[in-house]
């Protein structure tokens, strides 16, 4: 260890990426999980739950997993147990085998007559890095869609528009309360990709925030900010063709003038206090609001199933419960909204399935193509993402074979 931590502390880190084998001692393993902790590693350890010389060294890792199994003779023929053998009875095994493992995180235990494969911690492995990368992309979706619903919020005073896009309490609840941590704890049940155990994990190093600040920045700014002015405008449509559909109502005849103008010159915006017209035709212009938000939401969400995968090659249709919960989704949205417009009759006394009829077809041709430049969208970045990464992970191996190949003995 003496030599190891003088190599650490004159040369690189490479005896800490690479296998040591010696003859090793309770003493000195303790030494290199010292070792480990200190230059920021993780230490798992790993070892049989019936030596009492494993107590300390299972405490000090970080995270300890214990195998239990029979003790054998030197011929690998198990020890002889049973009640006529105190030594090594089965009672007095198992009060030692708990009492071993107490500091462990996982104890394997062996049903069969045969040992306990290593390979159990293999699959741990595999599945902790699988959660972990679920629960990474359960974050950033989270994350993002606070963003995106703050960003709305911000654009709808900034725009120029005679309106402000009023987004009531109960609407933003509803989206982030219960649309987003359904959709994102969806997510936990990603199935792993293919390349999870290949790729180099990342150290505990201390990286600049600002080196990837930039990126960060501009994957919402490509990704999330011109849905946030979509939205705004679909309110400003909807509010105007409300009003204009009130008008022609109202007269009997077709108004001449377009959503533009009721929406920003109408003779009713200036009138306080407000006509039911008015408020009937913000009740409705919030509801489509709220619906192109949660339709973003559900549609968003595909490109969080993985991060930096596409979708043609890893198919988050695979997630059966993420689909569910995109149906259950949809359906609960249209209701919201729906009850949000006031009810199937509006404060101004018009039925909402008419002004629905009324609504010009390329209004629901935005709706309709809109989600799909989204995900397009989304796999472009996702695709610079990826080589990004690509090029991280052969850096880091590049690193690796350098440094080894430096010192390596010759």
């Amino acid at each position: 260890t003496a030599a190891i931590r003088r190599h650490l502390e004159l040369v690189d880190n490479v005896p800490l990426l690479v296998s040591l084998y010696t003859d090793s001692t309770p003493d000195t393993i303790k030494e290199m999980i010292s070792i480990f902790q200190e230059n920021g590693e993780v230490v798992l350890g790993v070892g049989t739950s019936v030596k009492e010389s494993n107590v300390p060294l299972f405490g000090q890792a970080d995270l300890s997993v214990a195998l239990e199994g029979n003790p054998h003779t030197l011929f690998d023929t198990e020890l002889p147990k049973g009640s006529q053998l105190p030594v090594f009875s089965e009672v007095d095994m198992e009060l030692s085998q708990m009492l071993n493992t107490l500091a462990c995180a996982f104890t394997v235990r062996n049903f069969t007559h045969t040992r306990v494969s290593p390979m159990v911690v293999v699959d741990l492995i595999r599945l902790g890095r699988h959660m972990l990368t679920n629960f990474i992309q359960l974050v950033h979706y989270i994350f993002v869609m606070q963003l995106y619903v703050a960003t709305v919020v911000c654009l709808s005073y900034v725009l120029p528009f005679p309106e402000v896009a009023s987004l009531g309490c109960m609407s933003i609840l509803w989206l982030l309360w219960i649309v987003v941590p359904a959709l994102s704890l969806s997510l936990l049940s990603s199935p792993p990709d293919r390349h999870i155990m290949t790729r180099t994990p990342r150290k505990n190093e201390a990286s600049a925030w600002t080196d990837d600040a930039t990126r960060l920045c501009m994957y919402f700014l490509v990704r999330y900010v011109p849905s946030a002015i979509f939205v705004n405008i679909i309110f400003q449509v909807i509010f105007g063709l409300s009003l204009q559909f009130a008008a022609e109502a109202a007269s009997l005849n077709p108004s001449h003038e377009s959503w533009w103008y009721f929406a920003n010159k109408g003779p009713l915006l200036f009138v306080h206090p407000r006509p039911p017209v008015i408020m009937a035709a913000l009740d409705r212009a919030e509801a489509f609001l709220l619906l192109a938000m949660g339709w973003f939401c559900i549609f968003s969400s595909i490109s969080h199933c993985y991060r930096s995968y596409s979708i043609f090659s890893e198919s988050p249709f695979r997630n059966h419960p993420w689909m569910l919960t995109c149906v259950v989704c949809v359906v609960l949205q249209i209701g919201v909204s729906v009850w949000r417009a006031g009810g199937l009759v509006g404060g101004d006394g018009l039925a909402l399935d008419a002004f629905v009829r009324f609504i010009p077809g390329y209004v629901w041709l935005a709706l309709g193509v809109w989600p799909i430049l989204v995900v397009l969208v989304d796999e472009l970045a996702k695709q610079h993402d990826h080589r990004l990464l690509i090029r991280y992970y052969k850096f880091l191996r590049m690193q690796f074979d350098t440094r080894l190949g430096m010192w390596s003995p010759k």
